[in-house]
């Protein structure tokens, strides 16, 4: 299997700069491949061949007239520049093998980056959703005992208001009358007692000193989804004992 070299890695194996690398890159001199995460692949074959160039390029610029083999003496200035070169030098390797680094991360931090929207994306549907259903259970709850229950008794005919509405002190001075005439509705029923229609109302939610009032639920007529609480003649005389029992009525 052929080997294969980034930037960072040809440029230490020729001894150049991974400029130089990038250039012959960029002037089409050498050829290169993007694996399947997008890093960049020189080919060994792309890196001997590079090694060449690298040496003609140094074998061109050699001083004329100076044999390639010989190493003049340098000076003590020469030297102070040269130091300062390779000082240079080193910085901008060291850049560069950061910025390989980079490259290599790149094509990572580019999947992240999708995978995180994709995740926000899913979390604010999410959040739509449960804001959805906190507000249908609100409106659920600020109904009046929605029901939907199937095979109940039929709307019955309200028995009528009477006339002479006894005050609650009134009722707790002598006996409740039961309507003998079939089922009250919960008005109806407060009425009779001479008790608040929300008091009989909070009775038949909450229940007095922990003992419930039974009463019957009946789909509303015209409203769907609703249902009315009418109180039996049997459920009347339970519910009048149970306030009796509790000194409501």
């Amino acid at each position: 299997m052929t080997r294969s070299y980034n930037v960072i890695q040809a440029a230490r194996y020729i001894d150049c700069d991974p400029k130089t690398i990038r250039r012959w890159l960029k002037q089409g001199k050498l050829t290169a491949e993007r694996t399947a995460r997008g890093w960049l692949a020189i080919p060994s074959e792309q890196v001997e061949h590079a090694k060449l160039l690298w040496q003609n390029d140094r074998e061109q610029f050699a001083s004329p007239g100076m044999p390639r083999d010989a190493h003049p003496v340098p000076s003590v200035l020469s030297l102070g520049k040269d130091r300062q070169h390779d000082d240079s030098m080193n910085s901008i390797r060291k850049l560069e093998e950061r910025l390989g680094i980079l490259e290599h991360q790149l094509p990572a931090i580019s999947v992240l980056t999708k995978a995180l929207g994709t995740l926000q994306a899913r979390v604010d549907v999410q959040q739509a959703h449960i804001e959805e259903m906190e507000r249908r259970i609100a409106d659920l709850e600020s109904q009046d005992y929605p029901d939907h229950t199937e095979n109940v008794p039929t709307l019955p005919v309200p028995t009528p208001m009477p006339q002479n509405i006894p005050t609650a002190k009134e009722h707790q001075n002598r006996n409740v009358a039961l309507s003998e005439e079939g089922m009250l509705s919960a008005s109806d029923f407060a009425t009779q007692l001479g008790i608040k229609y929300d008091d009989i109302k909070n009775y038949m939610r909450r229940g007095v000193e922990g003992e419930r009032l039974e009463f019957t639920e009946i789909p509303h007529a015209t409203r769907a989804g609703y249902v009315q609480k009418y109180f039996s003649v049997e459920q009347q005389q339970k519910a009048i004992a149970v306030l009796k029992r509790h000194g409501k009525l």
